[in-house]
Protein backbone atom coordinates (compact mmCIF):
# COMPACT_ATOMS: atom_id res chain seq x y z
CA UNK A 1 0.00 0.00 0.00
CA UNK A 2 2.81 2.42 0.83
CA UNK A 3 4.22 1.74 -2.61
CA UNK A 4 0.95 2.95 -4.18
CA UNK A 5 1.10 6.12 -2.09
CA UNK A 6 4.69 6.82 -3.04
CA UNK A 7 3.94 6.39 -6.74
CA UNK A 8 1.41 9.23 -6.56
CA UNK A 9 3.99 11.75 -5.34
CA UNK A 10 6.22 13.88 -7.53
CA UNK A 11 9.29 12.95 -5.46
CA UNK A 12 8.63 9.20 -5.58
CA UNK A 13 12.06 8.27 -6.92
CA UNK A 14 13.89 10.13 -4.16
CA UNK A 15 11.62 8.73 -1.48
CA UNK A 16 11.96 5.14 -2.71
CA UNK A 17 15.75 5.43 -2.59
CA UNK A 18 15.71 6.81 0.94
CA UNK A 19 13.31 4.12 2.10
CA UNK A 20 15.32 1.31 0.50
CA UNK A 21 16.84 0.40 3.87
CA UNK A 22 13.69 1.06 5.85
CA UNK A 23 11.40 -1.65 7.23
CA UNK A 24 7.83 -0.88 6.15
CA UNK A 25 4.77 -2.83 7.18
CA UNK A 26 1.03 -2.36 6.84
CA UNK A 27 -1.85 -3.74 8.83
CA UNK A 28 -5.55 -3.11 9.37
CA UNK A 29 -7.01 -2.90 12.88
CA UNK A 30 -10.69 -2.14 13.61
CA UNK A 31 -11.26 -0.51 10.23
CA UNK A 32 -8.10 1.61 10.50
CA UNK A 33 -5.02 1.20 8.34
CA UNK A 34 -1.75 1.58 10.24
CA UNK A 35 1.47 2.15 8.30
CA UNK A 36 4.68 1.61 10.24
CA UNK A 37 7.77 3.26 8.76
CA UNK A 38 10.80 2.36 10.88
CA UNK A 39 14.05 4.26 11.42
CA UNK A 40 12.53 7.65 10.65
CA UNK A 41 15.10 9.28 12.90
CA UNK A 42 17.67 9.10 10.11
CA UNK A 43 16.26 12.34 8.73
CA UNK A 44 14.93 15.49 10.43
CA UNK A 45 11.21 15.00 10.97
CA UNK A 46 10.19 17.90 8.74
CA UNK A 47 12.40 16.67 5.88
CA UNK A 48 11.96 12.92 6.30
CA UNK A 49 10.60 10.94 3.34
CA UNK A 50 7.44 10.24 5.31
CA UNK A 51 6.90 13.95 5.96
CA UNK A 52 7.34 14.71 2.26
CA UNK A 53 4.84 11.99 1.31
CA UNK A 54 2.13 13.10 3.69
CA UNK A 55 2.77 16.77 2.97
CA UNK A 56 2.19 16.20 -0.73
CA UNK A 57 -0.95 14.19 -0.05
CA UNK A 58 -2.24 16.83 2.35
CA UNK A 59 -1.81 19.52 -0.31
CA UNK A 60 -3.35 17.36 -3.04
CA UNK A 61 -6.39 16.25 -1.06
CA UNK A 62 -6.93 19.24 1.23
CA UNK A 63 -7.43 17.01 4.26
CA UNK A 64 -5.69 16.47 7.56
CA UNK A 65 -3.26 13.66 8.34
CA UNK A 66 -3.47 12.10 11.80
CA UNK A 67 -0.04 11.38 13.20
CA UNK A 68 0.33 9.11 16.21
CA UNK A 69 3.63 8.56 17.96
CA UNK A 70 3.87 5.47 20.13
CA UNK A 71 4.41 5.70 23.86
CA UNK A 72 8.07 4.73 23.65
CA UNK A 73 9.08 7.75 21.57
CA UNK A 74 10.39 9.58 24.66
CA UNK A 75 12.46 6.47 25.51
CA UNK A 76 14.51 7.16 22.35
CA UNK A 77 12.79 4.50 20.23
CA UNK A 78 12.80 4.92 16.49
CA UNK A 79 9.33 3.80 15.39
CA UNK A 80 6.68 6.18 14.18
CA UNK A 81 3.08 5.12 13.54
CA UNK A 82 0.83 6.95 11.18
CA UNK A 83 -2.89 6.18 11.33
CA UNK A 84 -4.99 6.84 8.28
CA UNK A 85 -8.75 6.40 8.06
CA UNK A 86 -10.31 4.15 5.45
CA UNK A 87 -11.91 7.19 3.85
CA UNK A 88 -8.53 8.81 3.40
CA UNK A 89 -7.22 5.57 1.98
CA UNK A 90 -9.97 5.66 -0.63
CA UNK A 91 -8.88 9.19 -1.59
CA UNK A 92 -5.28 8.02 -1.88
CA UNK A 93 -6.28 5.17 -4.18
CA UNK A 94 -8.42 7.58 -6.22
CA UNK A 95 -5.37 9.80 -6.70
CA UNK A 96 -3.41 6.73 -7.78
CA UNK A 97 -6.09 5.61 -10.24
CA UNK A 98 -6.15 9.05 -11.88
CA UNK A 99 -2.52 8.57 -12.84
CA UNK A 100 -3.40 5.75 -15.28
CA UNK A 101 -3.27 8.02 -18.33
CA UNK A 102 0.46 8.83 -17.98
CA UNK A 103 1.17 5.14 -17.36
CA UNK A 104 -0.67 4.20 -20.56
CA UNK A 105 1.28 6.81 -22.53
CA UNK A 106 4.47 5.31 -21.13
CA UNK A 107 3.44 1.82 -22.30
CA UNK A 108 2.73 3.14 -25.80
CA UNK A 109 6.17 4.78 -25.90
CA UNK A 110 7.87 1.57 -24.75
CA UNK A 111 5.92 -0.38 -27.37
CA UNK A 112 6.78 1.93 -30.26
CA UNK A 113 10.47 2.43 -29.48
CA UNK A 114 11.52 -0.76 -27.74
CA UNK A 115 9.21 -3.77 -27.86
CA UNK A 116 8.28 -3.35 -31.53
CA UNK A 117 11.98 -3.72 -32.41
CA UNK A 118 12.47 -7.05 -30.60
CA UNK A 119 13.44 -9.88 -32.92
CA UNK A 120 11.38 -12.49 -31.09
CA UNK A 121 7.93 -12.83 -32.65
CA UNK A 122 6.61 -14.73 -29.62
CA UNK A 123 7.70 -11.98 -27.25
CA UNK A 124 6.07 -9.29 -29.36
CA UNK A 125 2.80 -11.21 -29.69
CA UNK A 126 2.70 -11.91 -25.96
CA UNK A 127 3.26 -8.23 -25.21
CA UNK A 128 0.50 -7.16 -27.62
CA UNK A 129 -2.00 -9.58 -26.09
CA UNK A 130 -1.21 -9.30 -22.38
CA UNK A 131 -0.01 -5.71 -22.00
CA UNK A 132 -1.42 -3.71 -24.89
CA UNK A 133 -4.79 -5.50 -24.82
CA UNK A 134 -5.02 -6.35 -28.53
CA UNK A 135 -7.13 -9.29 -29.72
CA UNK A 136 -4.98 -11.41 -32.05
CA UNK A 137 -6.11 -14.56 -33.84
CA UNK A 138 -4.10 -17.75 -34.22
CA UNK A 139 -1.26 -17.93 -36.77
CA UNK A 140 -1.26 -14.15 -37.17
CA UNK A 141 1.99 -12.19 -37.07
CA UNK A 142 3.04 -8.60 -36.46
CA UNK A 143 6.50 -7.81 -37.75
CA UNK A 144 8.97 -5.30 -36.24
CA UNK A 145 8.55 -1.51 -36.06
CA UNK A 146 4.78 -1.69 -35.56
CA UNK A 147 3.62 1.63 -34.09
CA UNK A 148 0.34 2.45 -32.41
CA UNK A 149 -1.41 5.38 -30.71
CA UNK A 150 -2.89 3.75 -27.60
CA UNK A 151 -3.76 0.54 -25.78
CA UNK A 152 -6.68 -1.69 -26.92
CA UNK A 153 -8.91 -0.91 -29.96
CA UNK A 154 -7.14 -3.40 -32.28
CA UNK A 155 -8.68 -6.74 -33.30
CA UNK A 156 -6.90 -8.99 -35.80
CA UNK A 157 -8.23 -12.31 -37.13
CA UNK A 158 -6.42 -15.54 -37.98
CA UNK A 159 -3.64 -16.02 -40.55
CA UNK A 160 -3.15 -12.28 -40.95
CA UNK A 161 0.27 -10.69 -41.45
CA UNK A 162 1.15 -7.11 -40.51
CA UNK A 163 4.47 -6.36 -42.21
CA UNK A 164 7.35 -4.09 -41.17
CA UNK A 165 6.99 -0.40 -40.33
CA UNK A 166 3.19 -0.18 -40.24
CA UNK A 167 1.42 2.52 -38.22
CA UNK A 168 -2.05 2.01 -36.71
CA UNK A 169 -3.76 5.09 -35.32
CA UNK A 170 -6.07 3.14 -33.01
CA UNK A 171 -7.69 6.05 -31.20
CA UNK A 172 -10.85 4.55 -32.70
CA UNK A 173 -11.31 0.84 -33.32
CA UNK A 174 -9.40 -1.03 -36.03
CA UNK A 175 -10.86 -4.44 -36.94
CA UNK A 176 -8.96 -6.69 -39.36
CA UNK A 177 -10.28 -10.04 -40.58
CA UNK A 178 -8.70 -13.36 -41.55
CA UNK A 179 -5.99 -13.86 -44.19
CA UNK A 180 -5.34 -10.15 -44.55
CA UNK A 181 -1.96 -9.02 -45.88
CA UNK A 182 -0.87 -5.56 -44.69
CA UNK A 183 2.33 -4.69 -46.54
CA UNK A 184 5.20 -2.64 -45.16
CA UNK A 185 4.74 1.08 -44.55
CA UNK A 186 0.93 0.94 -44.44
CA UNK A 187 -0.84 3.55 -42.30
CA UNK A 188 -4.37 3.17 -40.93
CA UNK A 189 -5.91 6.37 -39.53
CA UNK A 190 -9.07 6.59 -37.44
CA UNK A 191 -9.17 10.20 -36.30
CA UNK A 192 -8.50 13.62 -37.80
CA UNK A 193 -9.85 17.17 -37.78
CA UNK A 194 -12.70 18.98 -39.53
CA UNK A 195 -10.84 21.61 -41.57
CA UNK A 196 -14.02 23.71 -41.93
CA UNK A 197 -14.81 23.75 -38.22
CA UNK A 198 -14.17 27.09 -36.45
CA UNK A 199 -12.95 25.08 -33.46
CA UNK A 200 -10.94 22.54 -35.52
CA UNK A 201 -12.97 19.72 -33.92
CA UNK A 202 -11.89 16.11 -34.26
CA UNK A 203 -13.75 13.74 -36.56
CA UNK A 204 -13.24 10.14 -37.61
CA UNK A 205 -14.50 6.62 -37.23
CA UNK A 206 -13.65 2.95 -36.93
CA UNK A 207 -11.78 1.20 -39.75
CA UNK A 208 -12.80 -2.32 -40.82
CA UNK A 209 -10.68 -4.51 -43.09
CA UNK A 210 -12.49 -7.71 -44.03
CA UNK A 211 -11.14 -11.17 -44.96
CA UNK A 212 -8.65 -11.64 -47.83
CA UNK A 213 -7.96 -7.91 -48.23
CA UNK A 214 -4.50 -6.91 -49.44
CA UNK A 215 -3.17 -3.50 -48.43
CA UNK A 216 -0.11 -3.00 -50.60
CA UNK A 217 3.06 -1.16 -49.61
CA UNK A 218 2.81 2.41 -48.29
CA UNK A 219 -0.92 2.75 -48.77
CA UNK A 220 -3.03 4.88 -46.39
CA UNK A 221 -6.49 4.04 -45.10
CA UNK A 222 -8.44 7.08 -43.91
CA UNK A 223 -10.85 7.23 -40.92
CA UNK A 224 -14.19 5.45 -41.21
CA UNK A 225 -13.25 3.35 -44.26
CA UNK A 226 -14.45 -0.22 -44.75
CA UNK A 227 -12.41 -2.47 -47.03
CA UNK A 228 -14.79 -5.29 -47.97
CA UNK A 229 -13.89 -8.92 -48.58
CA UNK A 230 -11.14 -9.60 -51.11
CA UNK A 231 -10.54 -5.96 -52.04
CA UNK A 232 -7.07 -4.60 -52.83
CA UNK A 233 -5.50 -1.17 -52.27
CA UNK A 234 -2.50 -0.83 -54.58
CA UNK A 235 0.86 0.56 -53.49
CA UNK A 236 0.78 4.20 -52.42
CA UNK A 237 -3.02 4.44 -52.53
CA UNK A 238 -4.94 6.83 -50.31
CA UNK A 239 -8.29 5.20 -49.60
CA UNK A 240 -10.86 7.82 -48.54
CA UNK A 241 -14.14 5.88 -48.93
CA UNK A 242 -15.49 2.34 -48.65
CA UNK A 243 -14.21 -0.23 -51.13
CA UNK A 244 -16.62 -2.88 -52.42
CA UNK A 245 -15.86 -6.60 -52.29
CA UNK A 246 -13.13 -7.76 -54.69
CA UNK A 247 -12.52 -4.27 -56.08
CA UNK A 248 -8.92 -3.26 -56.87
CA UNK A 249 -8.35 0.43 -56.19
CA UNK A 250 -5.37 2.74 -56.60
CA UNK A 251 -4.32 6.38 -56.70
CA UNK A 252 -4.92 9.47 -54.57
CA UNK A 253 -7.77 9.46 -53.87
CA UNK A 254 -8.12 5.76 -54.66
CA UNK A 255 -10.41 4.82 -57.55
CA UNK A 256 -11.62 1.48 -58.86
CA UNK A 257 -9.31 -0.03 -61.47
CA UNK A 258 -10.74 -3.52 -61.94
CA UNK A 259 -12.29 -6.54 -60.22
CA UNK A 260 -10.33 -9.30 -58.48
CA UNK A 261 -10.97 -13.04 -58.76
CA UNK A 262 -13.41 -14.30 -56.14
CA UNK A 263 -11.78 -17.74 -55.88
CA UNK A 264 -9.63 -17.09 -52.82
CA UNK A 265 -8.65 -20.10 -50.69
CA UNK A 266 -5.16 -19.29 -49.41
CA UNK A 267 -4.04 -19.11 -45.79
CA UNK A 268 -1.31 -16.67 -44.93
CA UNK A 269 1.59 -17.54 -42.66
CA UNK A 270 4.60 -15.39 -41.92
CA UNK A 271 7.89 -16.78 -43.24
CA UNK A 272 10.81 -15.58 -41.05
CA UNK A 273 13.35 -16.37 -43.77
CA UNK A 274 11.68 -13.94 -46.17
CA UNK A 275 11.58 -11.27 -43.45
CA UNK A 276 15.28 -11.68 -42.72
CA UNK A 277 16.17 -11.43 -46.40
CA UNK A 278 14.14 -8.24 -46.79
CA UNK A 279 15.51 -6.78 -43.55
Amino acid sequence: MLQGILESCSEAQLIRRRLANTRTQSSEVNGVVVIDAGHAQRYPLDRSPEAIVWGRLREAMNCSIITVLNGHQQAKTTEMLRTVSIELLRKIMGLWNRSRKPRRACLVYVNNHLVSRFLSRRLRMLWYRKVMGYVLGSESSILPDFRVSRLANITIGCHTVINNSCRFDNRRKIVIGDNVSVSYGTTILTLGHDIDSPDFVTKGGDVVVEDYVWLCANCMIMPGVRMKKGSVALAGSVVTSDVEAFDVVGGNPAKVIRKRSQDLRYKLKWNPRVSLMLG
